[in-house]
């Protein structure tokens, strides 16, 4: 087996958790002690190569001003130890020495920065639905699992919410796919706006969006999710979208080992909420059935399961209570 790959994903790690003050100083440091190593060594021996260690450092995890700054240091630094020790018939060659050494300096850690840059997107377009910014499907299901592993440790609740728009196929229809689009970014924003850093939202495709509030409860859920709601109608009809919002929720006080399954629960409460007339949150919470109330304010039960008109009476989830606000 070879180390090499989780000894470099070890150091990536490492690196990216460094504060940058404290790697901007650590460049700043092995470029002075190299330049210490050129002085004693009277020029007969070269560490060229090494001068670029630090600014490579800097350009892969710091700033592009502290990559340049990193650059003019190391040409400098190396001029002066070569002054220190020889003599030039002409005197303005250590200058001319030290620009071409910078501006060798500056290709590559720009070379660095540009591959650095390349490679952010491609990472944000694998892992982030490109309309709205948002989380994809396949991101969406890694942080749901590092999430049921956290529960699992700290035996935490969380909230998984399905969210579909309804009537959004009429915006298409009348307004056309770039009204839909906006659309879509809006609802985006919103979810970004309204959701805590902790939390996350995808969307998984067409008009559903799929929420995760970590160590949420069933009461917090229930108010987080009724506020999300309240604020995209208010944003629907600023911009007279005729469009509303069901929502489907469940909160586990335990998890199953199946979590697609899990989203499932969410989404079947979702497709109730739907057909009970849209434009409405169901809510229920899975678990420790002491720990299951019902909130203040809900009024009714709803009965279906699945997205099937014919499923039987009880939802996804277990005997629980369950709210519906709308």
């Amino acid at each position: 087996m070879n180390p090499g790959p989780g000894i470099l994903s070890g150091l990536d790690r490492l690196l990216r958790g460094c504060p940058r003050p404290l790697l901007v100083a650590m460049a700043v440091a092995c470029i002075l002690l190299l330049g210490l190593c050129d002085h004693w060594s009277g020029g007969e021996l070269s560490f060229s190569i090494f001068y670029l260690v630090p600014l490579l450092l800097l350009a892969g995890y710091a700033r592009p001003a502290e990559t340049y700054g990193c650059a003019l240091l190391a040409a400098v630094v190396w001029m002066v130890a070569e002054i220190t020790d020889r003599s030039y018939q002409q005197p303005l060659v250590p200058y001319w020495n030290m620009l071409v050494r910078l501006g060798f300096f500056l290709l590559a850690g720009n070379l660095v920065l540009r591959v650095k840059g390349l490679l952010a997107r491609q990472r944000s377009l694998a892992e982030t639905d490109s309309l709205t910014g948002l989380l994809n499907a396949r991101m969406f299901y890694r942080h749901l699992e590092d999430e049921a592993r956290r529960a699992v440790r700290y035996r935490r609740p969380f909230t998984l919410a399905c969210l579909d728009l309804d009537n959004f196929k009429r915006i298409n229809d009348t307004q056309g796919h770039a009204a839909g689009d906006r659309l879509l970014q809006t609802v985006g924003g919103q979810l970004q706006r309204l959701l805590r850093t902790i939390d996350t939202a995808a969307r998984l495709g067409g008009d559903e969006f799929v929420l995760l509030l970590p160590e949420t409860g069933y009461a917090e859920a229930g108010e987080a999710l009724r506020k999300v709601r309240r604020e995209l109608l208010t944003a629907m009809h600023d911009q007279e979208w005729a469009v509303t919002c069901s929502i489907g929720a469940v909160t586990f006080t335990r998890v199953e080992n199946d979590l697609a399954a899990m989203v499932r629960a969410a989404d079947d409460l979702m497709c109730q909420a739907k057909r009970a007339g849209k434009d409405r949150l169901l809510h229920r919470q899975v678990g420790d059935t002491e720990a299951a109330k019902r909130q203040p304010g809900a009024n009714g039960t709803a009965g279906g399961g699945g997205c099937d008109a014919g499923a039987a009476p009880g939802g996804a989830g277990g005997d629980l209570p369950q709210r519906q606000d709308v």
